[in-house]
């Protein structure tokens, strides 16, 4: 039951996973992770599958009875199966636009690092050297 309740919150994540170029950066960049992310979990959910099957089948020989509220296997790898679909489509969108998305994070890196040096730079002429300032100018000059 737990394998397939976070089996369908990925999927989910990965439909809404936005890699438009129309979202923000930040938007994006969390996408990409998350995608990365799915993708290492895929080959340990693929094991556990796999080890429900055994159990379930060496119950069955064994005439268990199950409860009502008990999900068949065959349910989880649908669902495990439906994930890696939507996990597919999601990577190739991404690697489609891997070109714009790299561009777009370089240009707002140049961007970022071009603020942070023009802000060293006016710190740099107007910092106060001297004890010629009122604490609260002072105060005020830092925020």
């Amino acid at each position: 039951h737990d394998a397939y309740l976070k089996m369908e919150d990925a999927k989910q994540r990965l439909e809404s996973a936005s890699l438009e170029s129309s979202s923000g950066t930040e938007n994006i960049v969390m996408g990409v992770t998350f995608i990365q992310e799915m993708k290492n979990q895929i080959e340990p959910w693929a094991e556990d599958i796999a080890g429900l099957e055994s159990s379930e089948r060496l119950l069955k020989r064994q005439r268990h009875h199950f409860r009502g509220e008990w999900m068949e296997t065959t349910v989880v790898k649908g669902q495990f199966e439906l994930v890696q679909q939507v996990l597919a489509r999601r990577t190739q969108t991404m690697e489609q636009q891997f070109p714009l998305l790299q561009a777009r994070v370089s240009a707002e890196e140049k961007a970022a690092s071009k603020r942070a040096n023009e802000l060293i730079a006016a710190w740099g002429s107007e910092k106060p050297l001297r004890g010629n300032m009122s604490p609260s100018e002072a105060l005020s000059l830092l925020a």
